[in-house]
């Protein structure tokens, strides 16, 4: 049994795996496995992934779901088909730093922590990299489970679990926002939390990568993620749930809508839902810390002011794009 598994869901990505594969190969820590699970790509990348498992020097396995389900159950396959103590993600496009694996599980070890969470990196098409501060937060605050449940960015590849945090964990078969309710899940079922506040982990900003294309299913499924998230954490943790739905529904869902060219009327309707739960989610607590063009979209979107979110809306999406494009 190795102490680490690795497990790196893939559709049509194999031509973007060769730093992830890399990375992984000189990774300084060597006791882990990994696990890959092509989710019914359309293109050759299974071939080529087979290919690839015969030549490497990792301890890798190579599976195919019999029909394109979404990230979210190929991390649930990676995760049955092995059996080592601790859990690590990747993208196949993204890749860890060299010392990724021995750093995490060192912070771990150290502070008696069932969960580590990094820092990470942007990647982008011209080369250079930038250090997104998603830890940086939680540094200005004594770590605690609510203040990490607010502040810590909802993705699995910049954390190393216990196995056993996954215990009755929902996670959600759907294709977009699938990060977020399983790592509230953990971050909730950690009895001890460590963050480090530097970043070992690169995610690559590219044309046609999920966070950077617009997809008339992501809305939904950000819904069907946020409803997960509620069914897990509202009871123990109404405010942060709170801030969290702020930021999932209110502003990433109905900014994607928006971007889709959905009408304003699915939108009102999707923010008074979430106003019913929590009208005064305006006021919440940990709402000062937003930075202030997402508080000003919120601020127009509470008013309904439709042309302002249009037009903010619009310069997002050339922002991404002009990042994708590098």
């Amino acid at each position: 049994m190795k102490k680490i598994a690795v497990i790196i869901p893939n559709y049509n990505g194999f031509s973007y795996s060769e730093r992830c594969f890399r990375a992984l190969e000189n990774q300084t820590f060597k006791d882990f496995e990994v696990c890959v699970i092509d989710d019914c790509s359309t293109d050759d990348s299974y071939a080529k992934l087979k290919e690839y498992e015969e030549r490497s020097p990792l301890c890798i396995k190579i599976l195919r779901s019999p029909k394109n389900m979404g990230p979210g159950h190929s991390r649930k396959v990676g995760i049955e088909a092995t059996d080592s103590e601790w859990i690590a993600f990747c993208d196949i496009d993204d890749w860890y730093d060299e010392d990724f694996l021995e750093i995490q599980l060192e912070n771990a070890e150290k502070s008696n922590s069932e969960l580590v969470m990094c820092d990470h990196k942007y990647a982008y098409g011209n080369g250079t990299t930038v250090k997104s501060g998603a830890t940086d937060l939680c540094r200005l605050i004594p770590t605690s489970t609510e203040k990490v449940l607010a502040y810590a960015k909802m993705s699995l590849c910049r954390l190393l679990a216990k196995r056993e945090l996954f215990n009755g964990v929902t996670i959600p078969e759907i294709y977009y926002g699938e990060d977020a309710p399983v790592t509230i899940q953990l971050i909730a079922n950690a009895q001890n939390i460590y963050v480090d506040y530097e970043a070992h982990y690169n995610y690559l900003i590219r044309e046609g990568s999920a966070s950077a294309s617009i997809n008339p299913r992501a809305s939904k499924d950000y819904l069907l993620a946020y409803d997960v998230i509620q069914n897990a954490i509202a009871a123990s943790f109404p405010e942060e749930c709170s801030f969290i739905g702020t930021n999932m529904i209110l502003y990433g869902t109905t900014l994607i809508m928006l971007k889709g060219g959905r009408d304003f009327s699915s939108i009102r309707r999707i923010v008074t839902d979430f106003e019913k739960i929590f009208p005064e989610w305006h006021t919440n607590k940990y709402m000062k810390l937003l930075d202030s063009k997402k508080k000003a979209y919120l601020w127009a979107l509470r008013h309904r002011l439709i042309l302002v979110c249009k037009g903010y809306a619009r310069l997002h999406a050339y922002l991404i794009s002009k990042q994708a494009r590098g």
